[in-house]
C-alpha cells in the first residue's frame, strides 16, 4: 500500500484510499501519506437524499463555527 501511495504522489496525484474499516487501518494509511479516505469506518453507504441532508448539516455547522469566530460589530461600527 505504501508503495502505491508513493507512486501516486510521484505522479503528482491525490491518493484516495477506499475500504477503510478500522482505526488501525486509518492510522497506517495516514502514516503512509494517503490524502483522502473512505469506507465503513466513516459511514456506511447512505441513499442520495440522506447524503444531501448530511452534507447540508455539515455545511451549516461549518458556517456557524466560522460566524462565531468573527468579531462583533457595535452600533457605532466599532469591532468588539
Amino acid at each position: 500500500m505504501q508503495a502505491i501511495i508513493a507512486m501516486g504522489h510521484a505522479l503528482n496525484l491525490k491518493v484516495v484510499t477506499e475500504g477503510v474499516e478500522t482505526e488501525k487501518q486509518l492510522k497506517a494509511l495516514r502514516e503512509f501519506g494517503s490524502d483522502e479516505y473512505q469506507g465503513y469506518y466513516f459511514s456506511k453507504p447512505v441513499p442520495y437524499a440522506q447524503f444531501l441532508q448530511l452534507l447540508l448539516a455539515q455545511q451549516q455547522a461549518s458556517l456557524q463555527e466560522k460566524a462565531q469566530a468573527l468579531p462583533e460589530v457595535q452600533a457605532d461600527g466599532k469591532l468588539v
